[in-house]
């Protein structure tokens, strides 16, 4: 606010300039035919609405991030200036011109130069979060001490001016913590959700010998099937009750698919019920009632919200993890009464998958013989790195055939690959092959090397590109 308010007084110094500030560019003062610049690096749509924030109205707010171009008035000791403010898509301008000057400021010493550029604007952690929305960026890493960190694209970027000391993120994270949380902030490690009008921030915070330190994910709000590139038959093959599971590692995007496929059954008419730990999409109603209930905020745990679901008349119920063996019979007995329960699991490969759930049975006979009951399928996916930047989908499907359910039932799991109807080796062998992904950063994903090296020396042999003399 300080450093606007120069800015602002820098106007009324110098009649006939005005303040133009556009994304990626260092701003500048315009007047007489010339422009000169602000600050000394370029500001990104991120921080310049981080210096405005305590500026725009709450009633404008709003209609800024929908697109709408917005203006006001503000005051300072020199007098009124009117601020300009459009935002389309990530581009940022803002343009302020002096209004009236303040009548006890007609009598001024000299005239004052702009603003020495060399101190960078400092960001907040709430600006770091627009800075992620600005730059589509996925995770947010800060330590005390040291510059901000942003993954976008699969690279880790410095944010400058981004230098938090251990007291300030403290403070800040206080700031922005729920008040269910707060108390537990001083703990080992804390999770909570943070929710704006267009994305949802997992915050993990972790104490350290150095202070607190902070992982963020961002997530857009809202997802569906087709913008992620999922097969449209998935949520379609979803029709009746039994266990379905959405799988693939950390950091392959699991949880958003998984929303994905929850924002269409939302759209039949079901009573749906999401169990999330923590809420990481904000699903959009519709035709039947839709509640999403945060594990340790709304309900205890996953058991008890499963238990909780059966008593409440409901038709599908998301366990955004499924990792317990308690959570497992939950799940298990909820899907074998006729509700259809879609889990995530963070596992490579459908067959991994399904060993994993055969584990989590325990051994109990009663328990492995719902799970071949109530098996309906799993698919799995796999996140691999672009050619020209950007990650492409690969996934693969283990259906709930009879026979597949007989396996799981019997425990006969090293048949399991070859009841696969589409295997991530050969999907990924289609994006090699398709040029979008290199022979290497395929093979790293891939739950079988062998298998995949194998599919893609078939499709680049002399053979199979030949043809007639």
């Amino acid at each position: 606010m300080a450093r606007l308010t120069q800015l602002f007084e820098y106007l009324f110094e110098n009649p006939g300039s005005t303040l133009v500030l556009d994304s990626e560019t260092p701003g500048s003062f315009q007047g007489d035919g010339k422009a000169r610049p602000v600050f000394r690096s370029n500001l990104s749509t991120g921080q310049i609405l981080l210096l405005f924030a305590d500026l725009v109205p709450n009633a404008l707010s709003a209609k800024l991030l929908s697109g709408v171009p917005v203006e006001f008035p503000h005051r300072i000791v020199q007098g009124t200036v009117q601020i300009h403010m459009t935002l389309s898509g990530d581009d940022l301008r803002v343009t302020v011109r002096p209004l009236k000057r303040a009548p006890s400021l007609v009598q001024v010493a000299p005239q004052l130069g702009p603003p020495p550029p060399d101190q960078p604007v400092k960001l907040t952690l709430v600006g770091l979060l627009k800075e992620m929305e600005a730059r589509r960026a996925t995770h947010l890493h800060l330590a005390p001490g040291r510059a901000a960190l942003l993954r976008s694209d699969t690279n880790l970027v410095p944010v400058p001016g981004a230098v938090f000391e251990p007291a300030q993120l403290a403070a800040e994270l206080e700031a922005l913590a729920p008040a269910s949380v707060k108390p537990s902030l001083r703990d080992s490690r804390v999770d909570f959700s943070h929710l704006t009008e267009r994305s949802v921030f997992h915050l993990s915070v972790q104490r350290s010998d150095a202070g607190l330190c902070l992982v963020v994910r961002h997530r857009p709000r809202t997802v569906s099937i087709a913008s992620l590139g999922l097969p449209p038959e998935l949520a379609q093959a979803m029709v009746s009750g039994g266990l379905w599971v959405i799988a693939g590692p950390a950091g392959h995007g699991v949880s958003t698919s998984l929303a994905a496929v929850m924002q269409a059954l939302v759209e039949r008419p079901l009573a749906v019920r999401c169990l999330e730990s923590p809420i990481e999409y904000v699903l959009a109603p519709g035709e039947g009632p839709l509640t999403q209930l945060e594990v340790g905020v709304h309900t205890p745990s996953f058991v008890e919200g499963l238990r909780d679901a059966l008593r409440d008349d409901v038709d599908v119920v998301m366990v955004s993890r499924l990792d317990d063996a308690q959570v497992m019979r939950a799940a298990l007995d909820l899907a074998t009464r006729g509700k259809l329960v879609v889990c995530g699991v963070h596992a490579r490969g459908s067959v991994q998958v399904a060993e994993e759930l055969y584990h989590l049975t325990g051994g109990s006979p009663v328990a492995r013989s719902q799970l071949g009951q109530a098996f309906r399928g799993v698919f799995s996916q796999v996140l691999c790195r672009n050619k020209d930047g950007g990650r492409s989908l690969a996934w693969e499907l283990l259906p709930g055939l009879p026979s597949v359910r007989q396996v799981l039932g019997d425990g006969l799991l090293a048949s399991l690959s070859g009841l696969r109807t589409h295997s991530l080796e050969q999907s990924l062998a289609e994006l090699v092959t398709a040029g979008s992904v290199a022979r290497d950063d395929a093979l790293a994903v891939a739950p079988d090397r062998a298998t995949l090296e194998q599919a893609l020396s078939r499709s680049t042999s002399p053979s199979a590109g030949r043809t007639a003399a």
